[in-house]
């Protein structure tokens, strides 16, 4: 059977964003088209029975909108904002990581995050970024991370969902490279020779 799957991400486009995710009070509103599509496209990918890991973001929560009427899942989260939305939408189970809390994104991070994610296994990781390239995902802040690198290392698979907008940034920490991943939802609108790049690292790319 399978074990968890990781969202890192949520809905919206317009909302204002600092660091890897958007800003704690905005997350759940502007829900753009382009992250609502990605939010769409990863819910199809969610096996049945699965543990599914949903990272702090804009298109996980999006995702979390397209999972919530199942009761199946388990549902793995260091996200405040997906956390509210699911306690009240899904009669799946909810794992929250804990940890130090990043009251700006209203995330969890450091060592004990870590720590929890270590102690799973988890089928899907759905992870998000505000800044990446074919280098890989990129952070402006050093204590994310380690929670990230946890979710990528305890899951069979991850998948980065993105919007276009965020290719091409670079902050000052590099979270994980690219070849990390299996699989990439984005938008129509990233650059095509990105895209023909991407997939001849044997990524797995969806353009919705």
């Amino acid at each position: 059977g399978y074990s968890c799957v990781f969202l890192d991400g949520k809905p919206g486009d317009g909302i204002r964003e600092e660091g890897d995710e958007a800003v704690g009070v905005d997350k759940g509103k502007a829900v753009g088209d382009r992250v609502d599509r990605i939010g769409r496209a990863a819910a199809k990918m969610v096996p049945e029975h699965a543990c599914i890991y949903l990272d702090a973001g804009t298109t996980t929560l999006a995702l979390a909108h397209y999972i919530s009427h199942r009761g199946d899942l388990t549902i793995v989260t260091n996200d405040f904002e997906v956390l509210n939305y699911l306690c009240d939408a899904t009669e799946s189970q909810i794992i929250h990581v804990g940890g130090q809390t990043n009251k700006l994104n209203r995330s969890s991070v450091g060592p004990l995050s870590t720590m929890i994610i270590s102690a799973l296994s988890v089928d899907v990781a759905f992870m998000s970024a505000s800044s990446w390239d074919q280098r890989g995902v990129t952070t402006p802040d050093i204590n994310k991370v380690t929670i990230k690198q946890a979710a990528i290392k305890a899951s069979a698979k991850k998948i980065l969902l993105c919007d276009s907008t965020k290719y091409a940034k670079v902050a000052t920490y590099l979270a994980y490279p690219l070849t990390d991943l299996d699989g990439i939802i984005t938008d129509r609108a990233l650059p095509l020779p990105a895209q023909k790049q991407i997939r001849l690292m044997d990524i797995d790319l969806q353009t919705v």
